[in-house]
């Protein structure tokens, strides 16, 4: 599968029965990133702040989403389903409402809020991502060559590298495994 992610925040806002709608599109890490973000973002006058998000992680994908105060299902689930059409992962949604004196009924409310995270999806910009292999290996000396070689022939990327006494301790990333190295840990990464 092929996913996306949002590169910067970015806001938009549509008007239903005069109520007005915020949404506000953003890039996060992890779960902590989002509450975070989440504070930055959320207005306290406003009459609700809603939101979902999902998260890619090796254990799988986190996806969560909040009525915040709504009629349940009718603000959260909408905005994670805008998230699941368009493929986004490691983004977040949250669609601020003020109310404007009409109610909107469920049905009104799912197509608010989708309609607002929709428009915020399509009015910001987005990257593609890869599912890649992130590994560690711990080599000698001797072999530190040889690892460079590998490096360099299959297109991995040395994302970190500590010497230690005996040699060093390499974290590479790459669409394939090497065969020929002690692979130490590895896990899934979205880049």
């Amino acid at each position: 599968m092929e996913w996306k992610m949002v590169v910067k925040p970015h806001t938009e806002r549509i008007n239903v029965k005069r109520s007005e709608f915020y949404a506000t599109i953003f890039p996060i890490k992890d779960e902590k990133d989002f509450r975070e973000k989440l504070k930055e973002v959320s207005e306290r006058d406003a009459t609700h702040n809603c939101w979902a998000y999902r998260i890619f992680s090796p254990s799988g994908i986190l996806e969560h989403s909040s009525d915040d105060g709504e009629p349940n299902g009718t603000a959260g689930r909408p905005i994670l389903g805008v998230l699941k059409k368009y493929n986004l992962m490691n983004t977040a949604i949250v669609v601020t409402r003020y109310f404007g004196g009409v109610k909107l009924g469920v049905r009104g409310l799912i197509e608010a809020y989708s309609s607002a995270a929709e428009t915020a999806v399509k009015g910001a910009e987005l990257r593609r991502l890869r599912l890649m292999k992130e590994f560690e290996v711990e080599v000698n000396y001797q072999e530190l060559n040889n690892v460079f070689r590998v490096v360099e022939m299959m297109g991995l990327e040395l994302v970190e590298m500590d010497y230690t006494e005996r040699g060093a301790k390499i974290l590479l990333r790459g669409l394939e495994i090497p065969e020929n190295l002690v692979i130490k840990t590895i896990r899934d990464v979205l880049i």
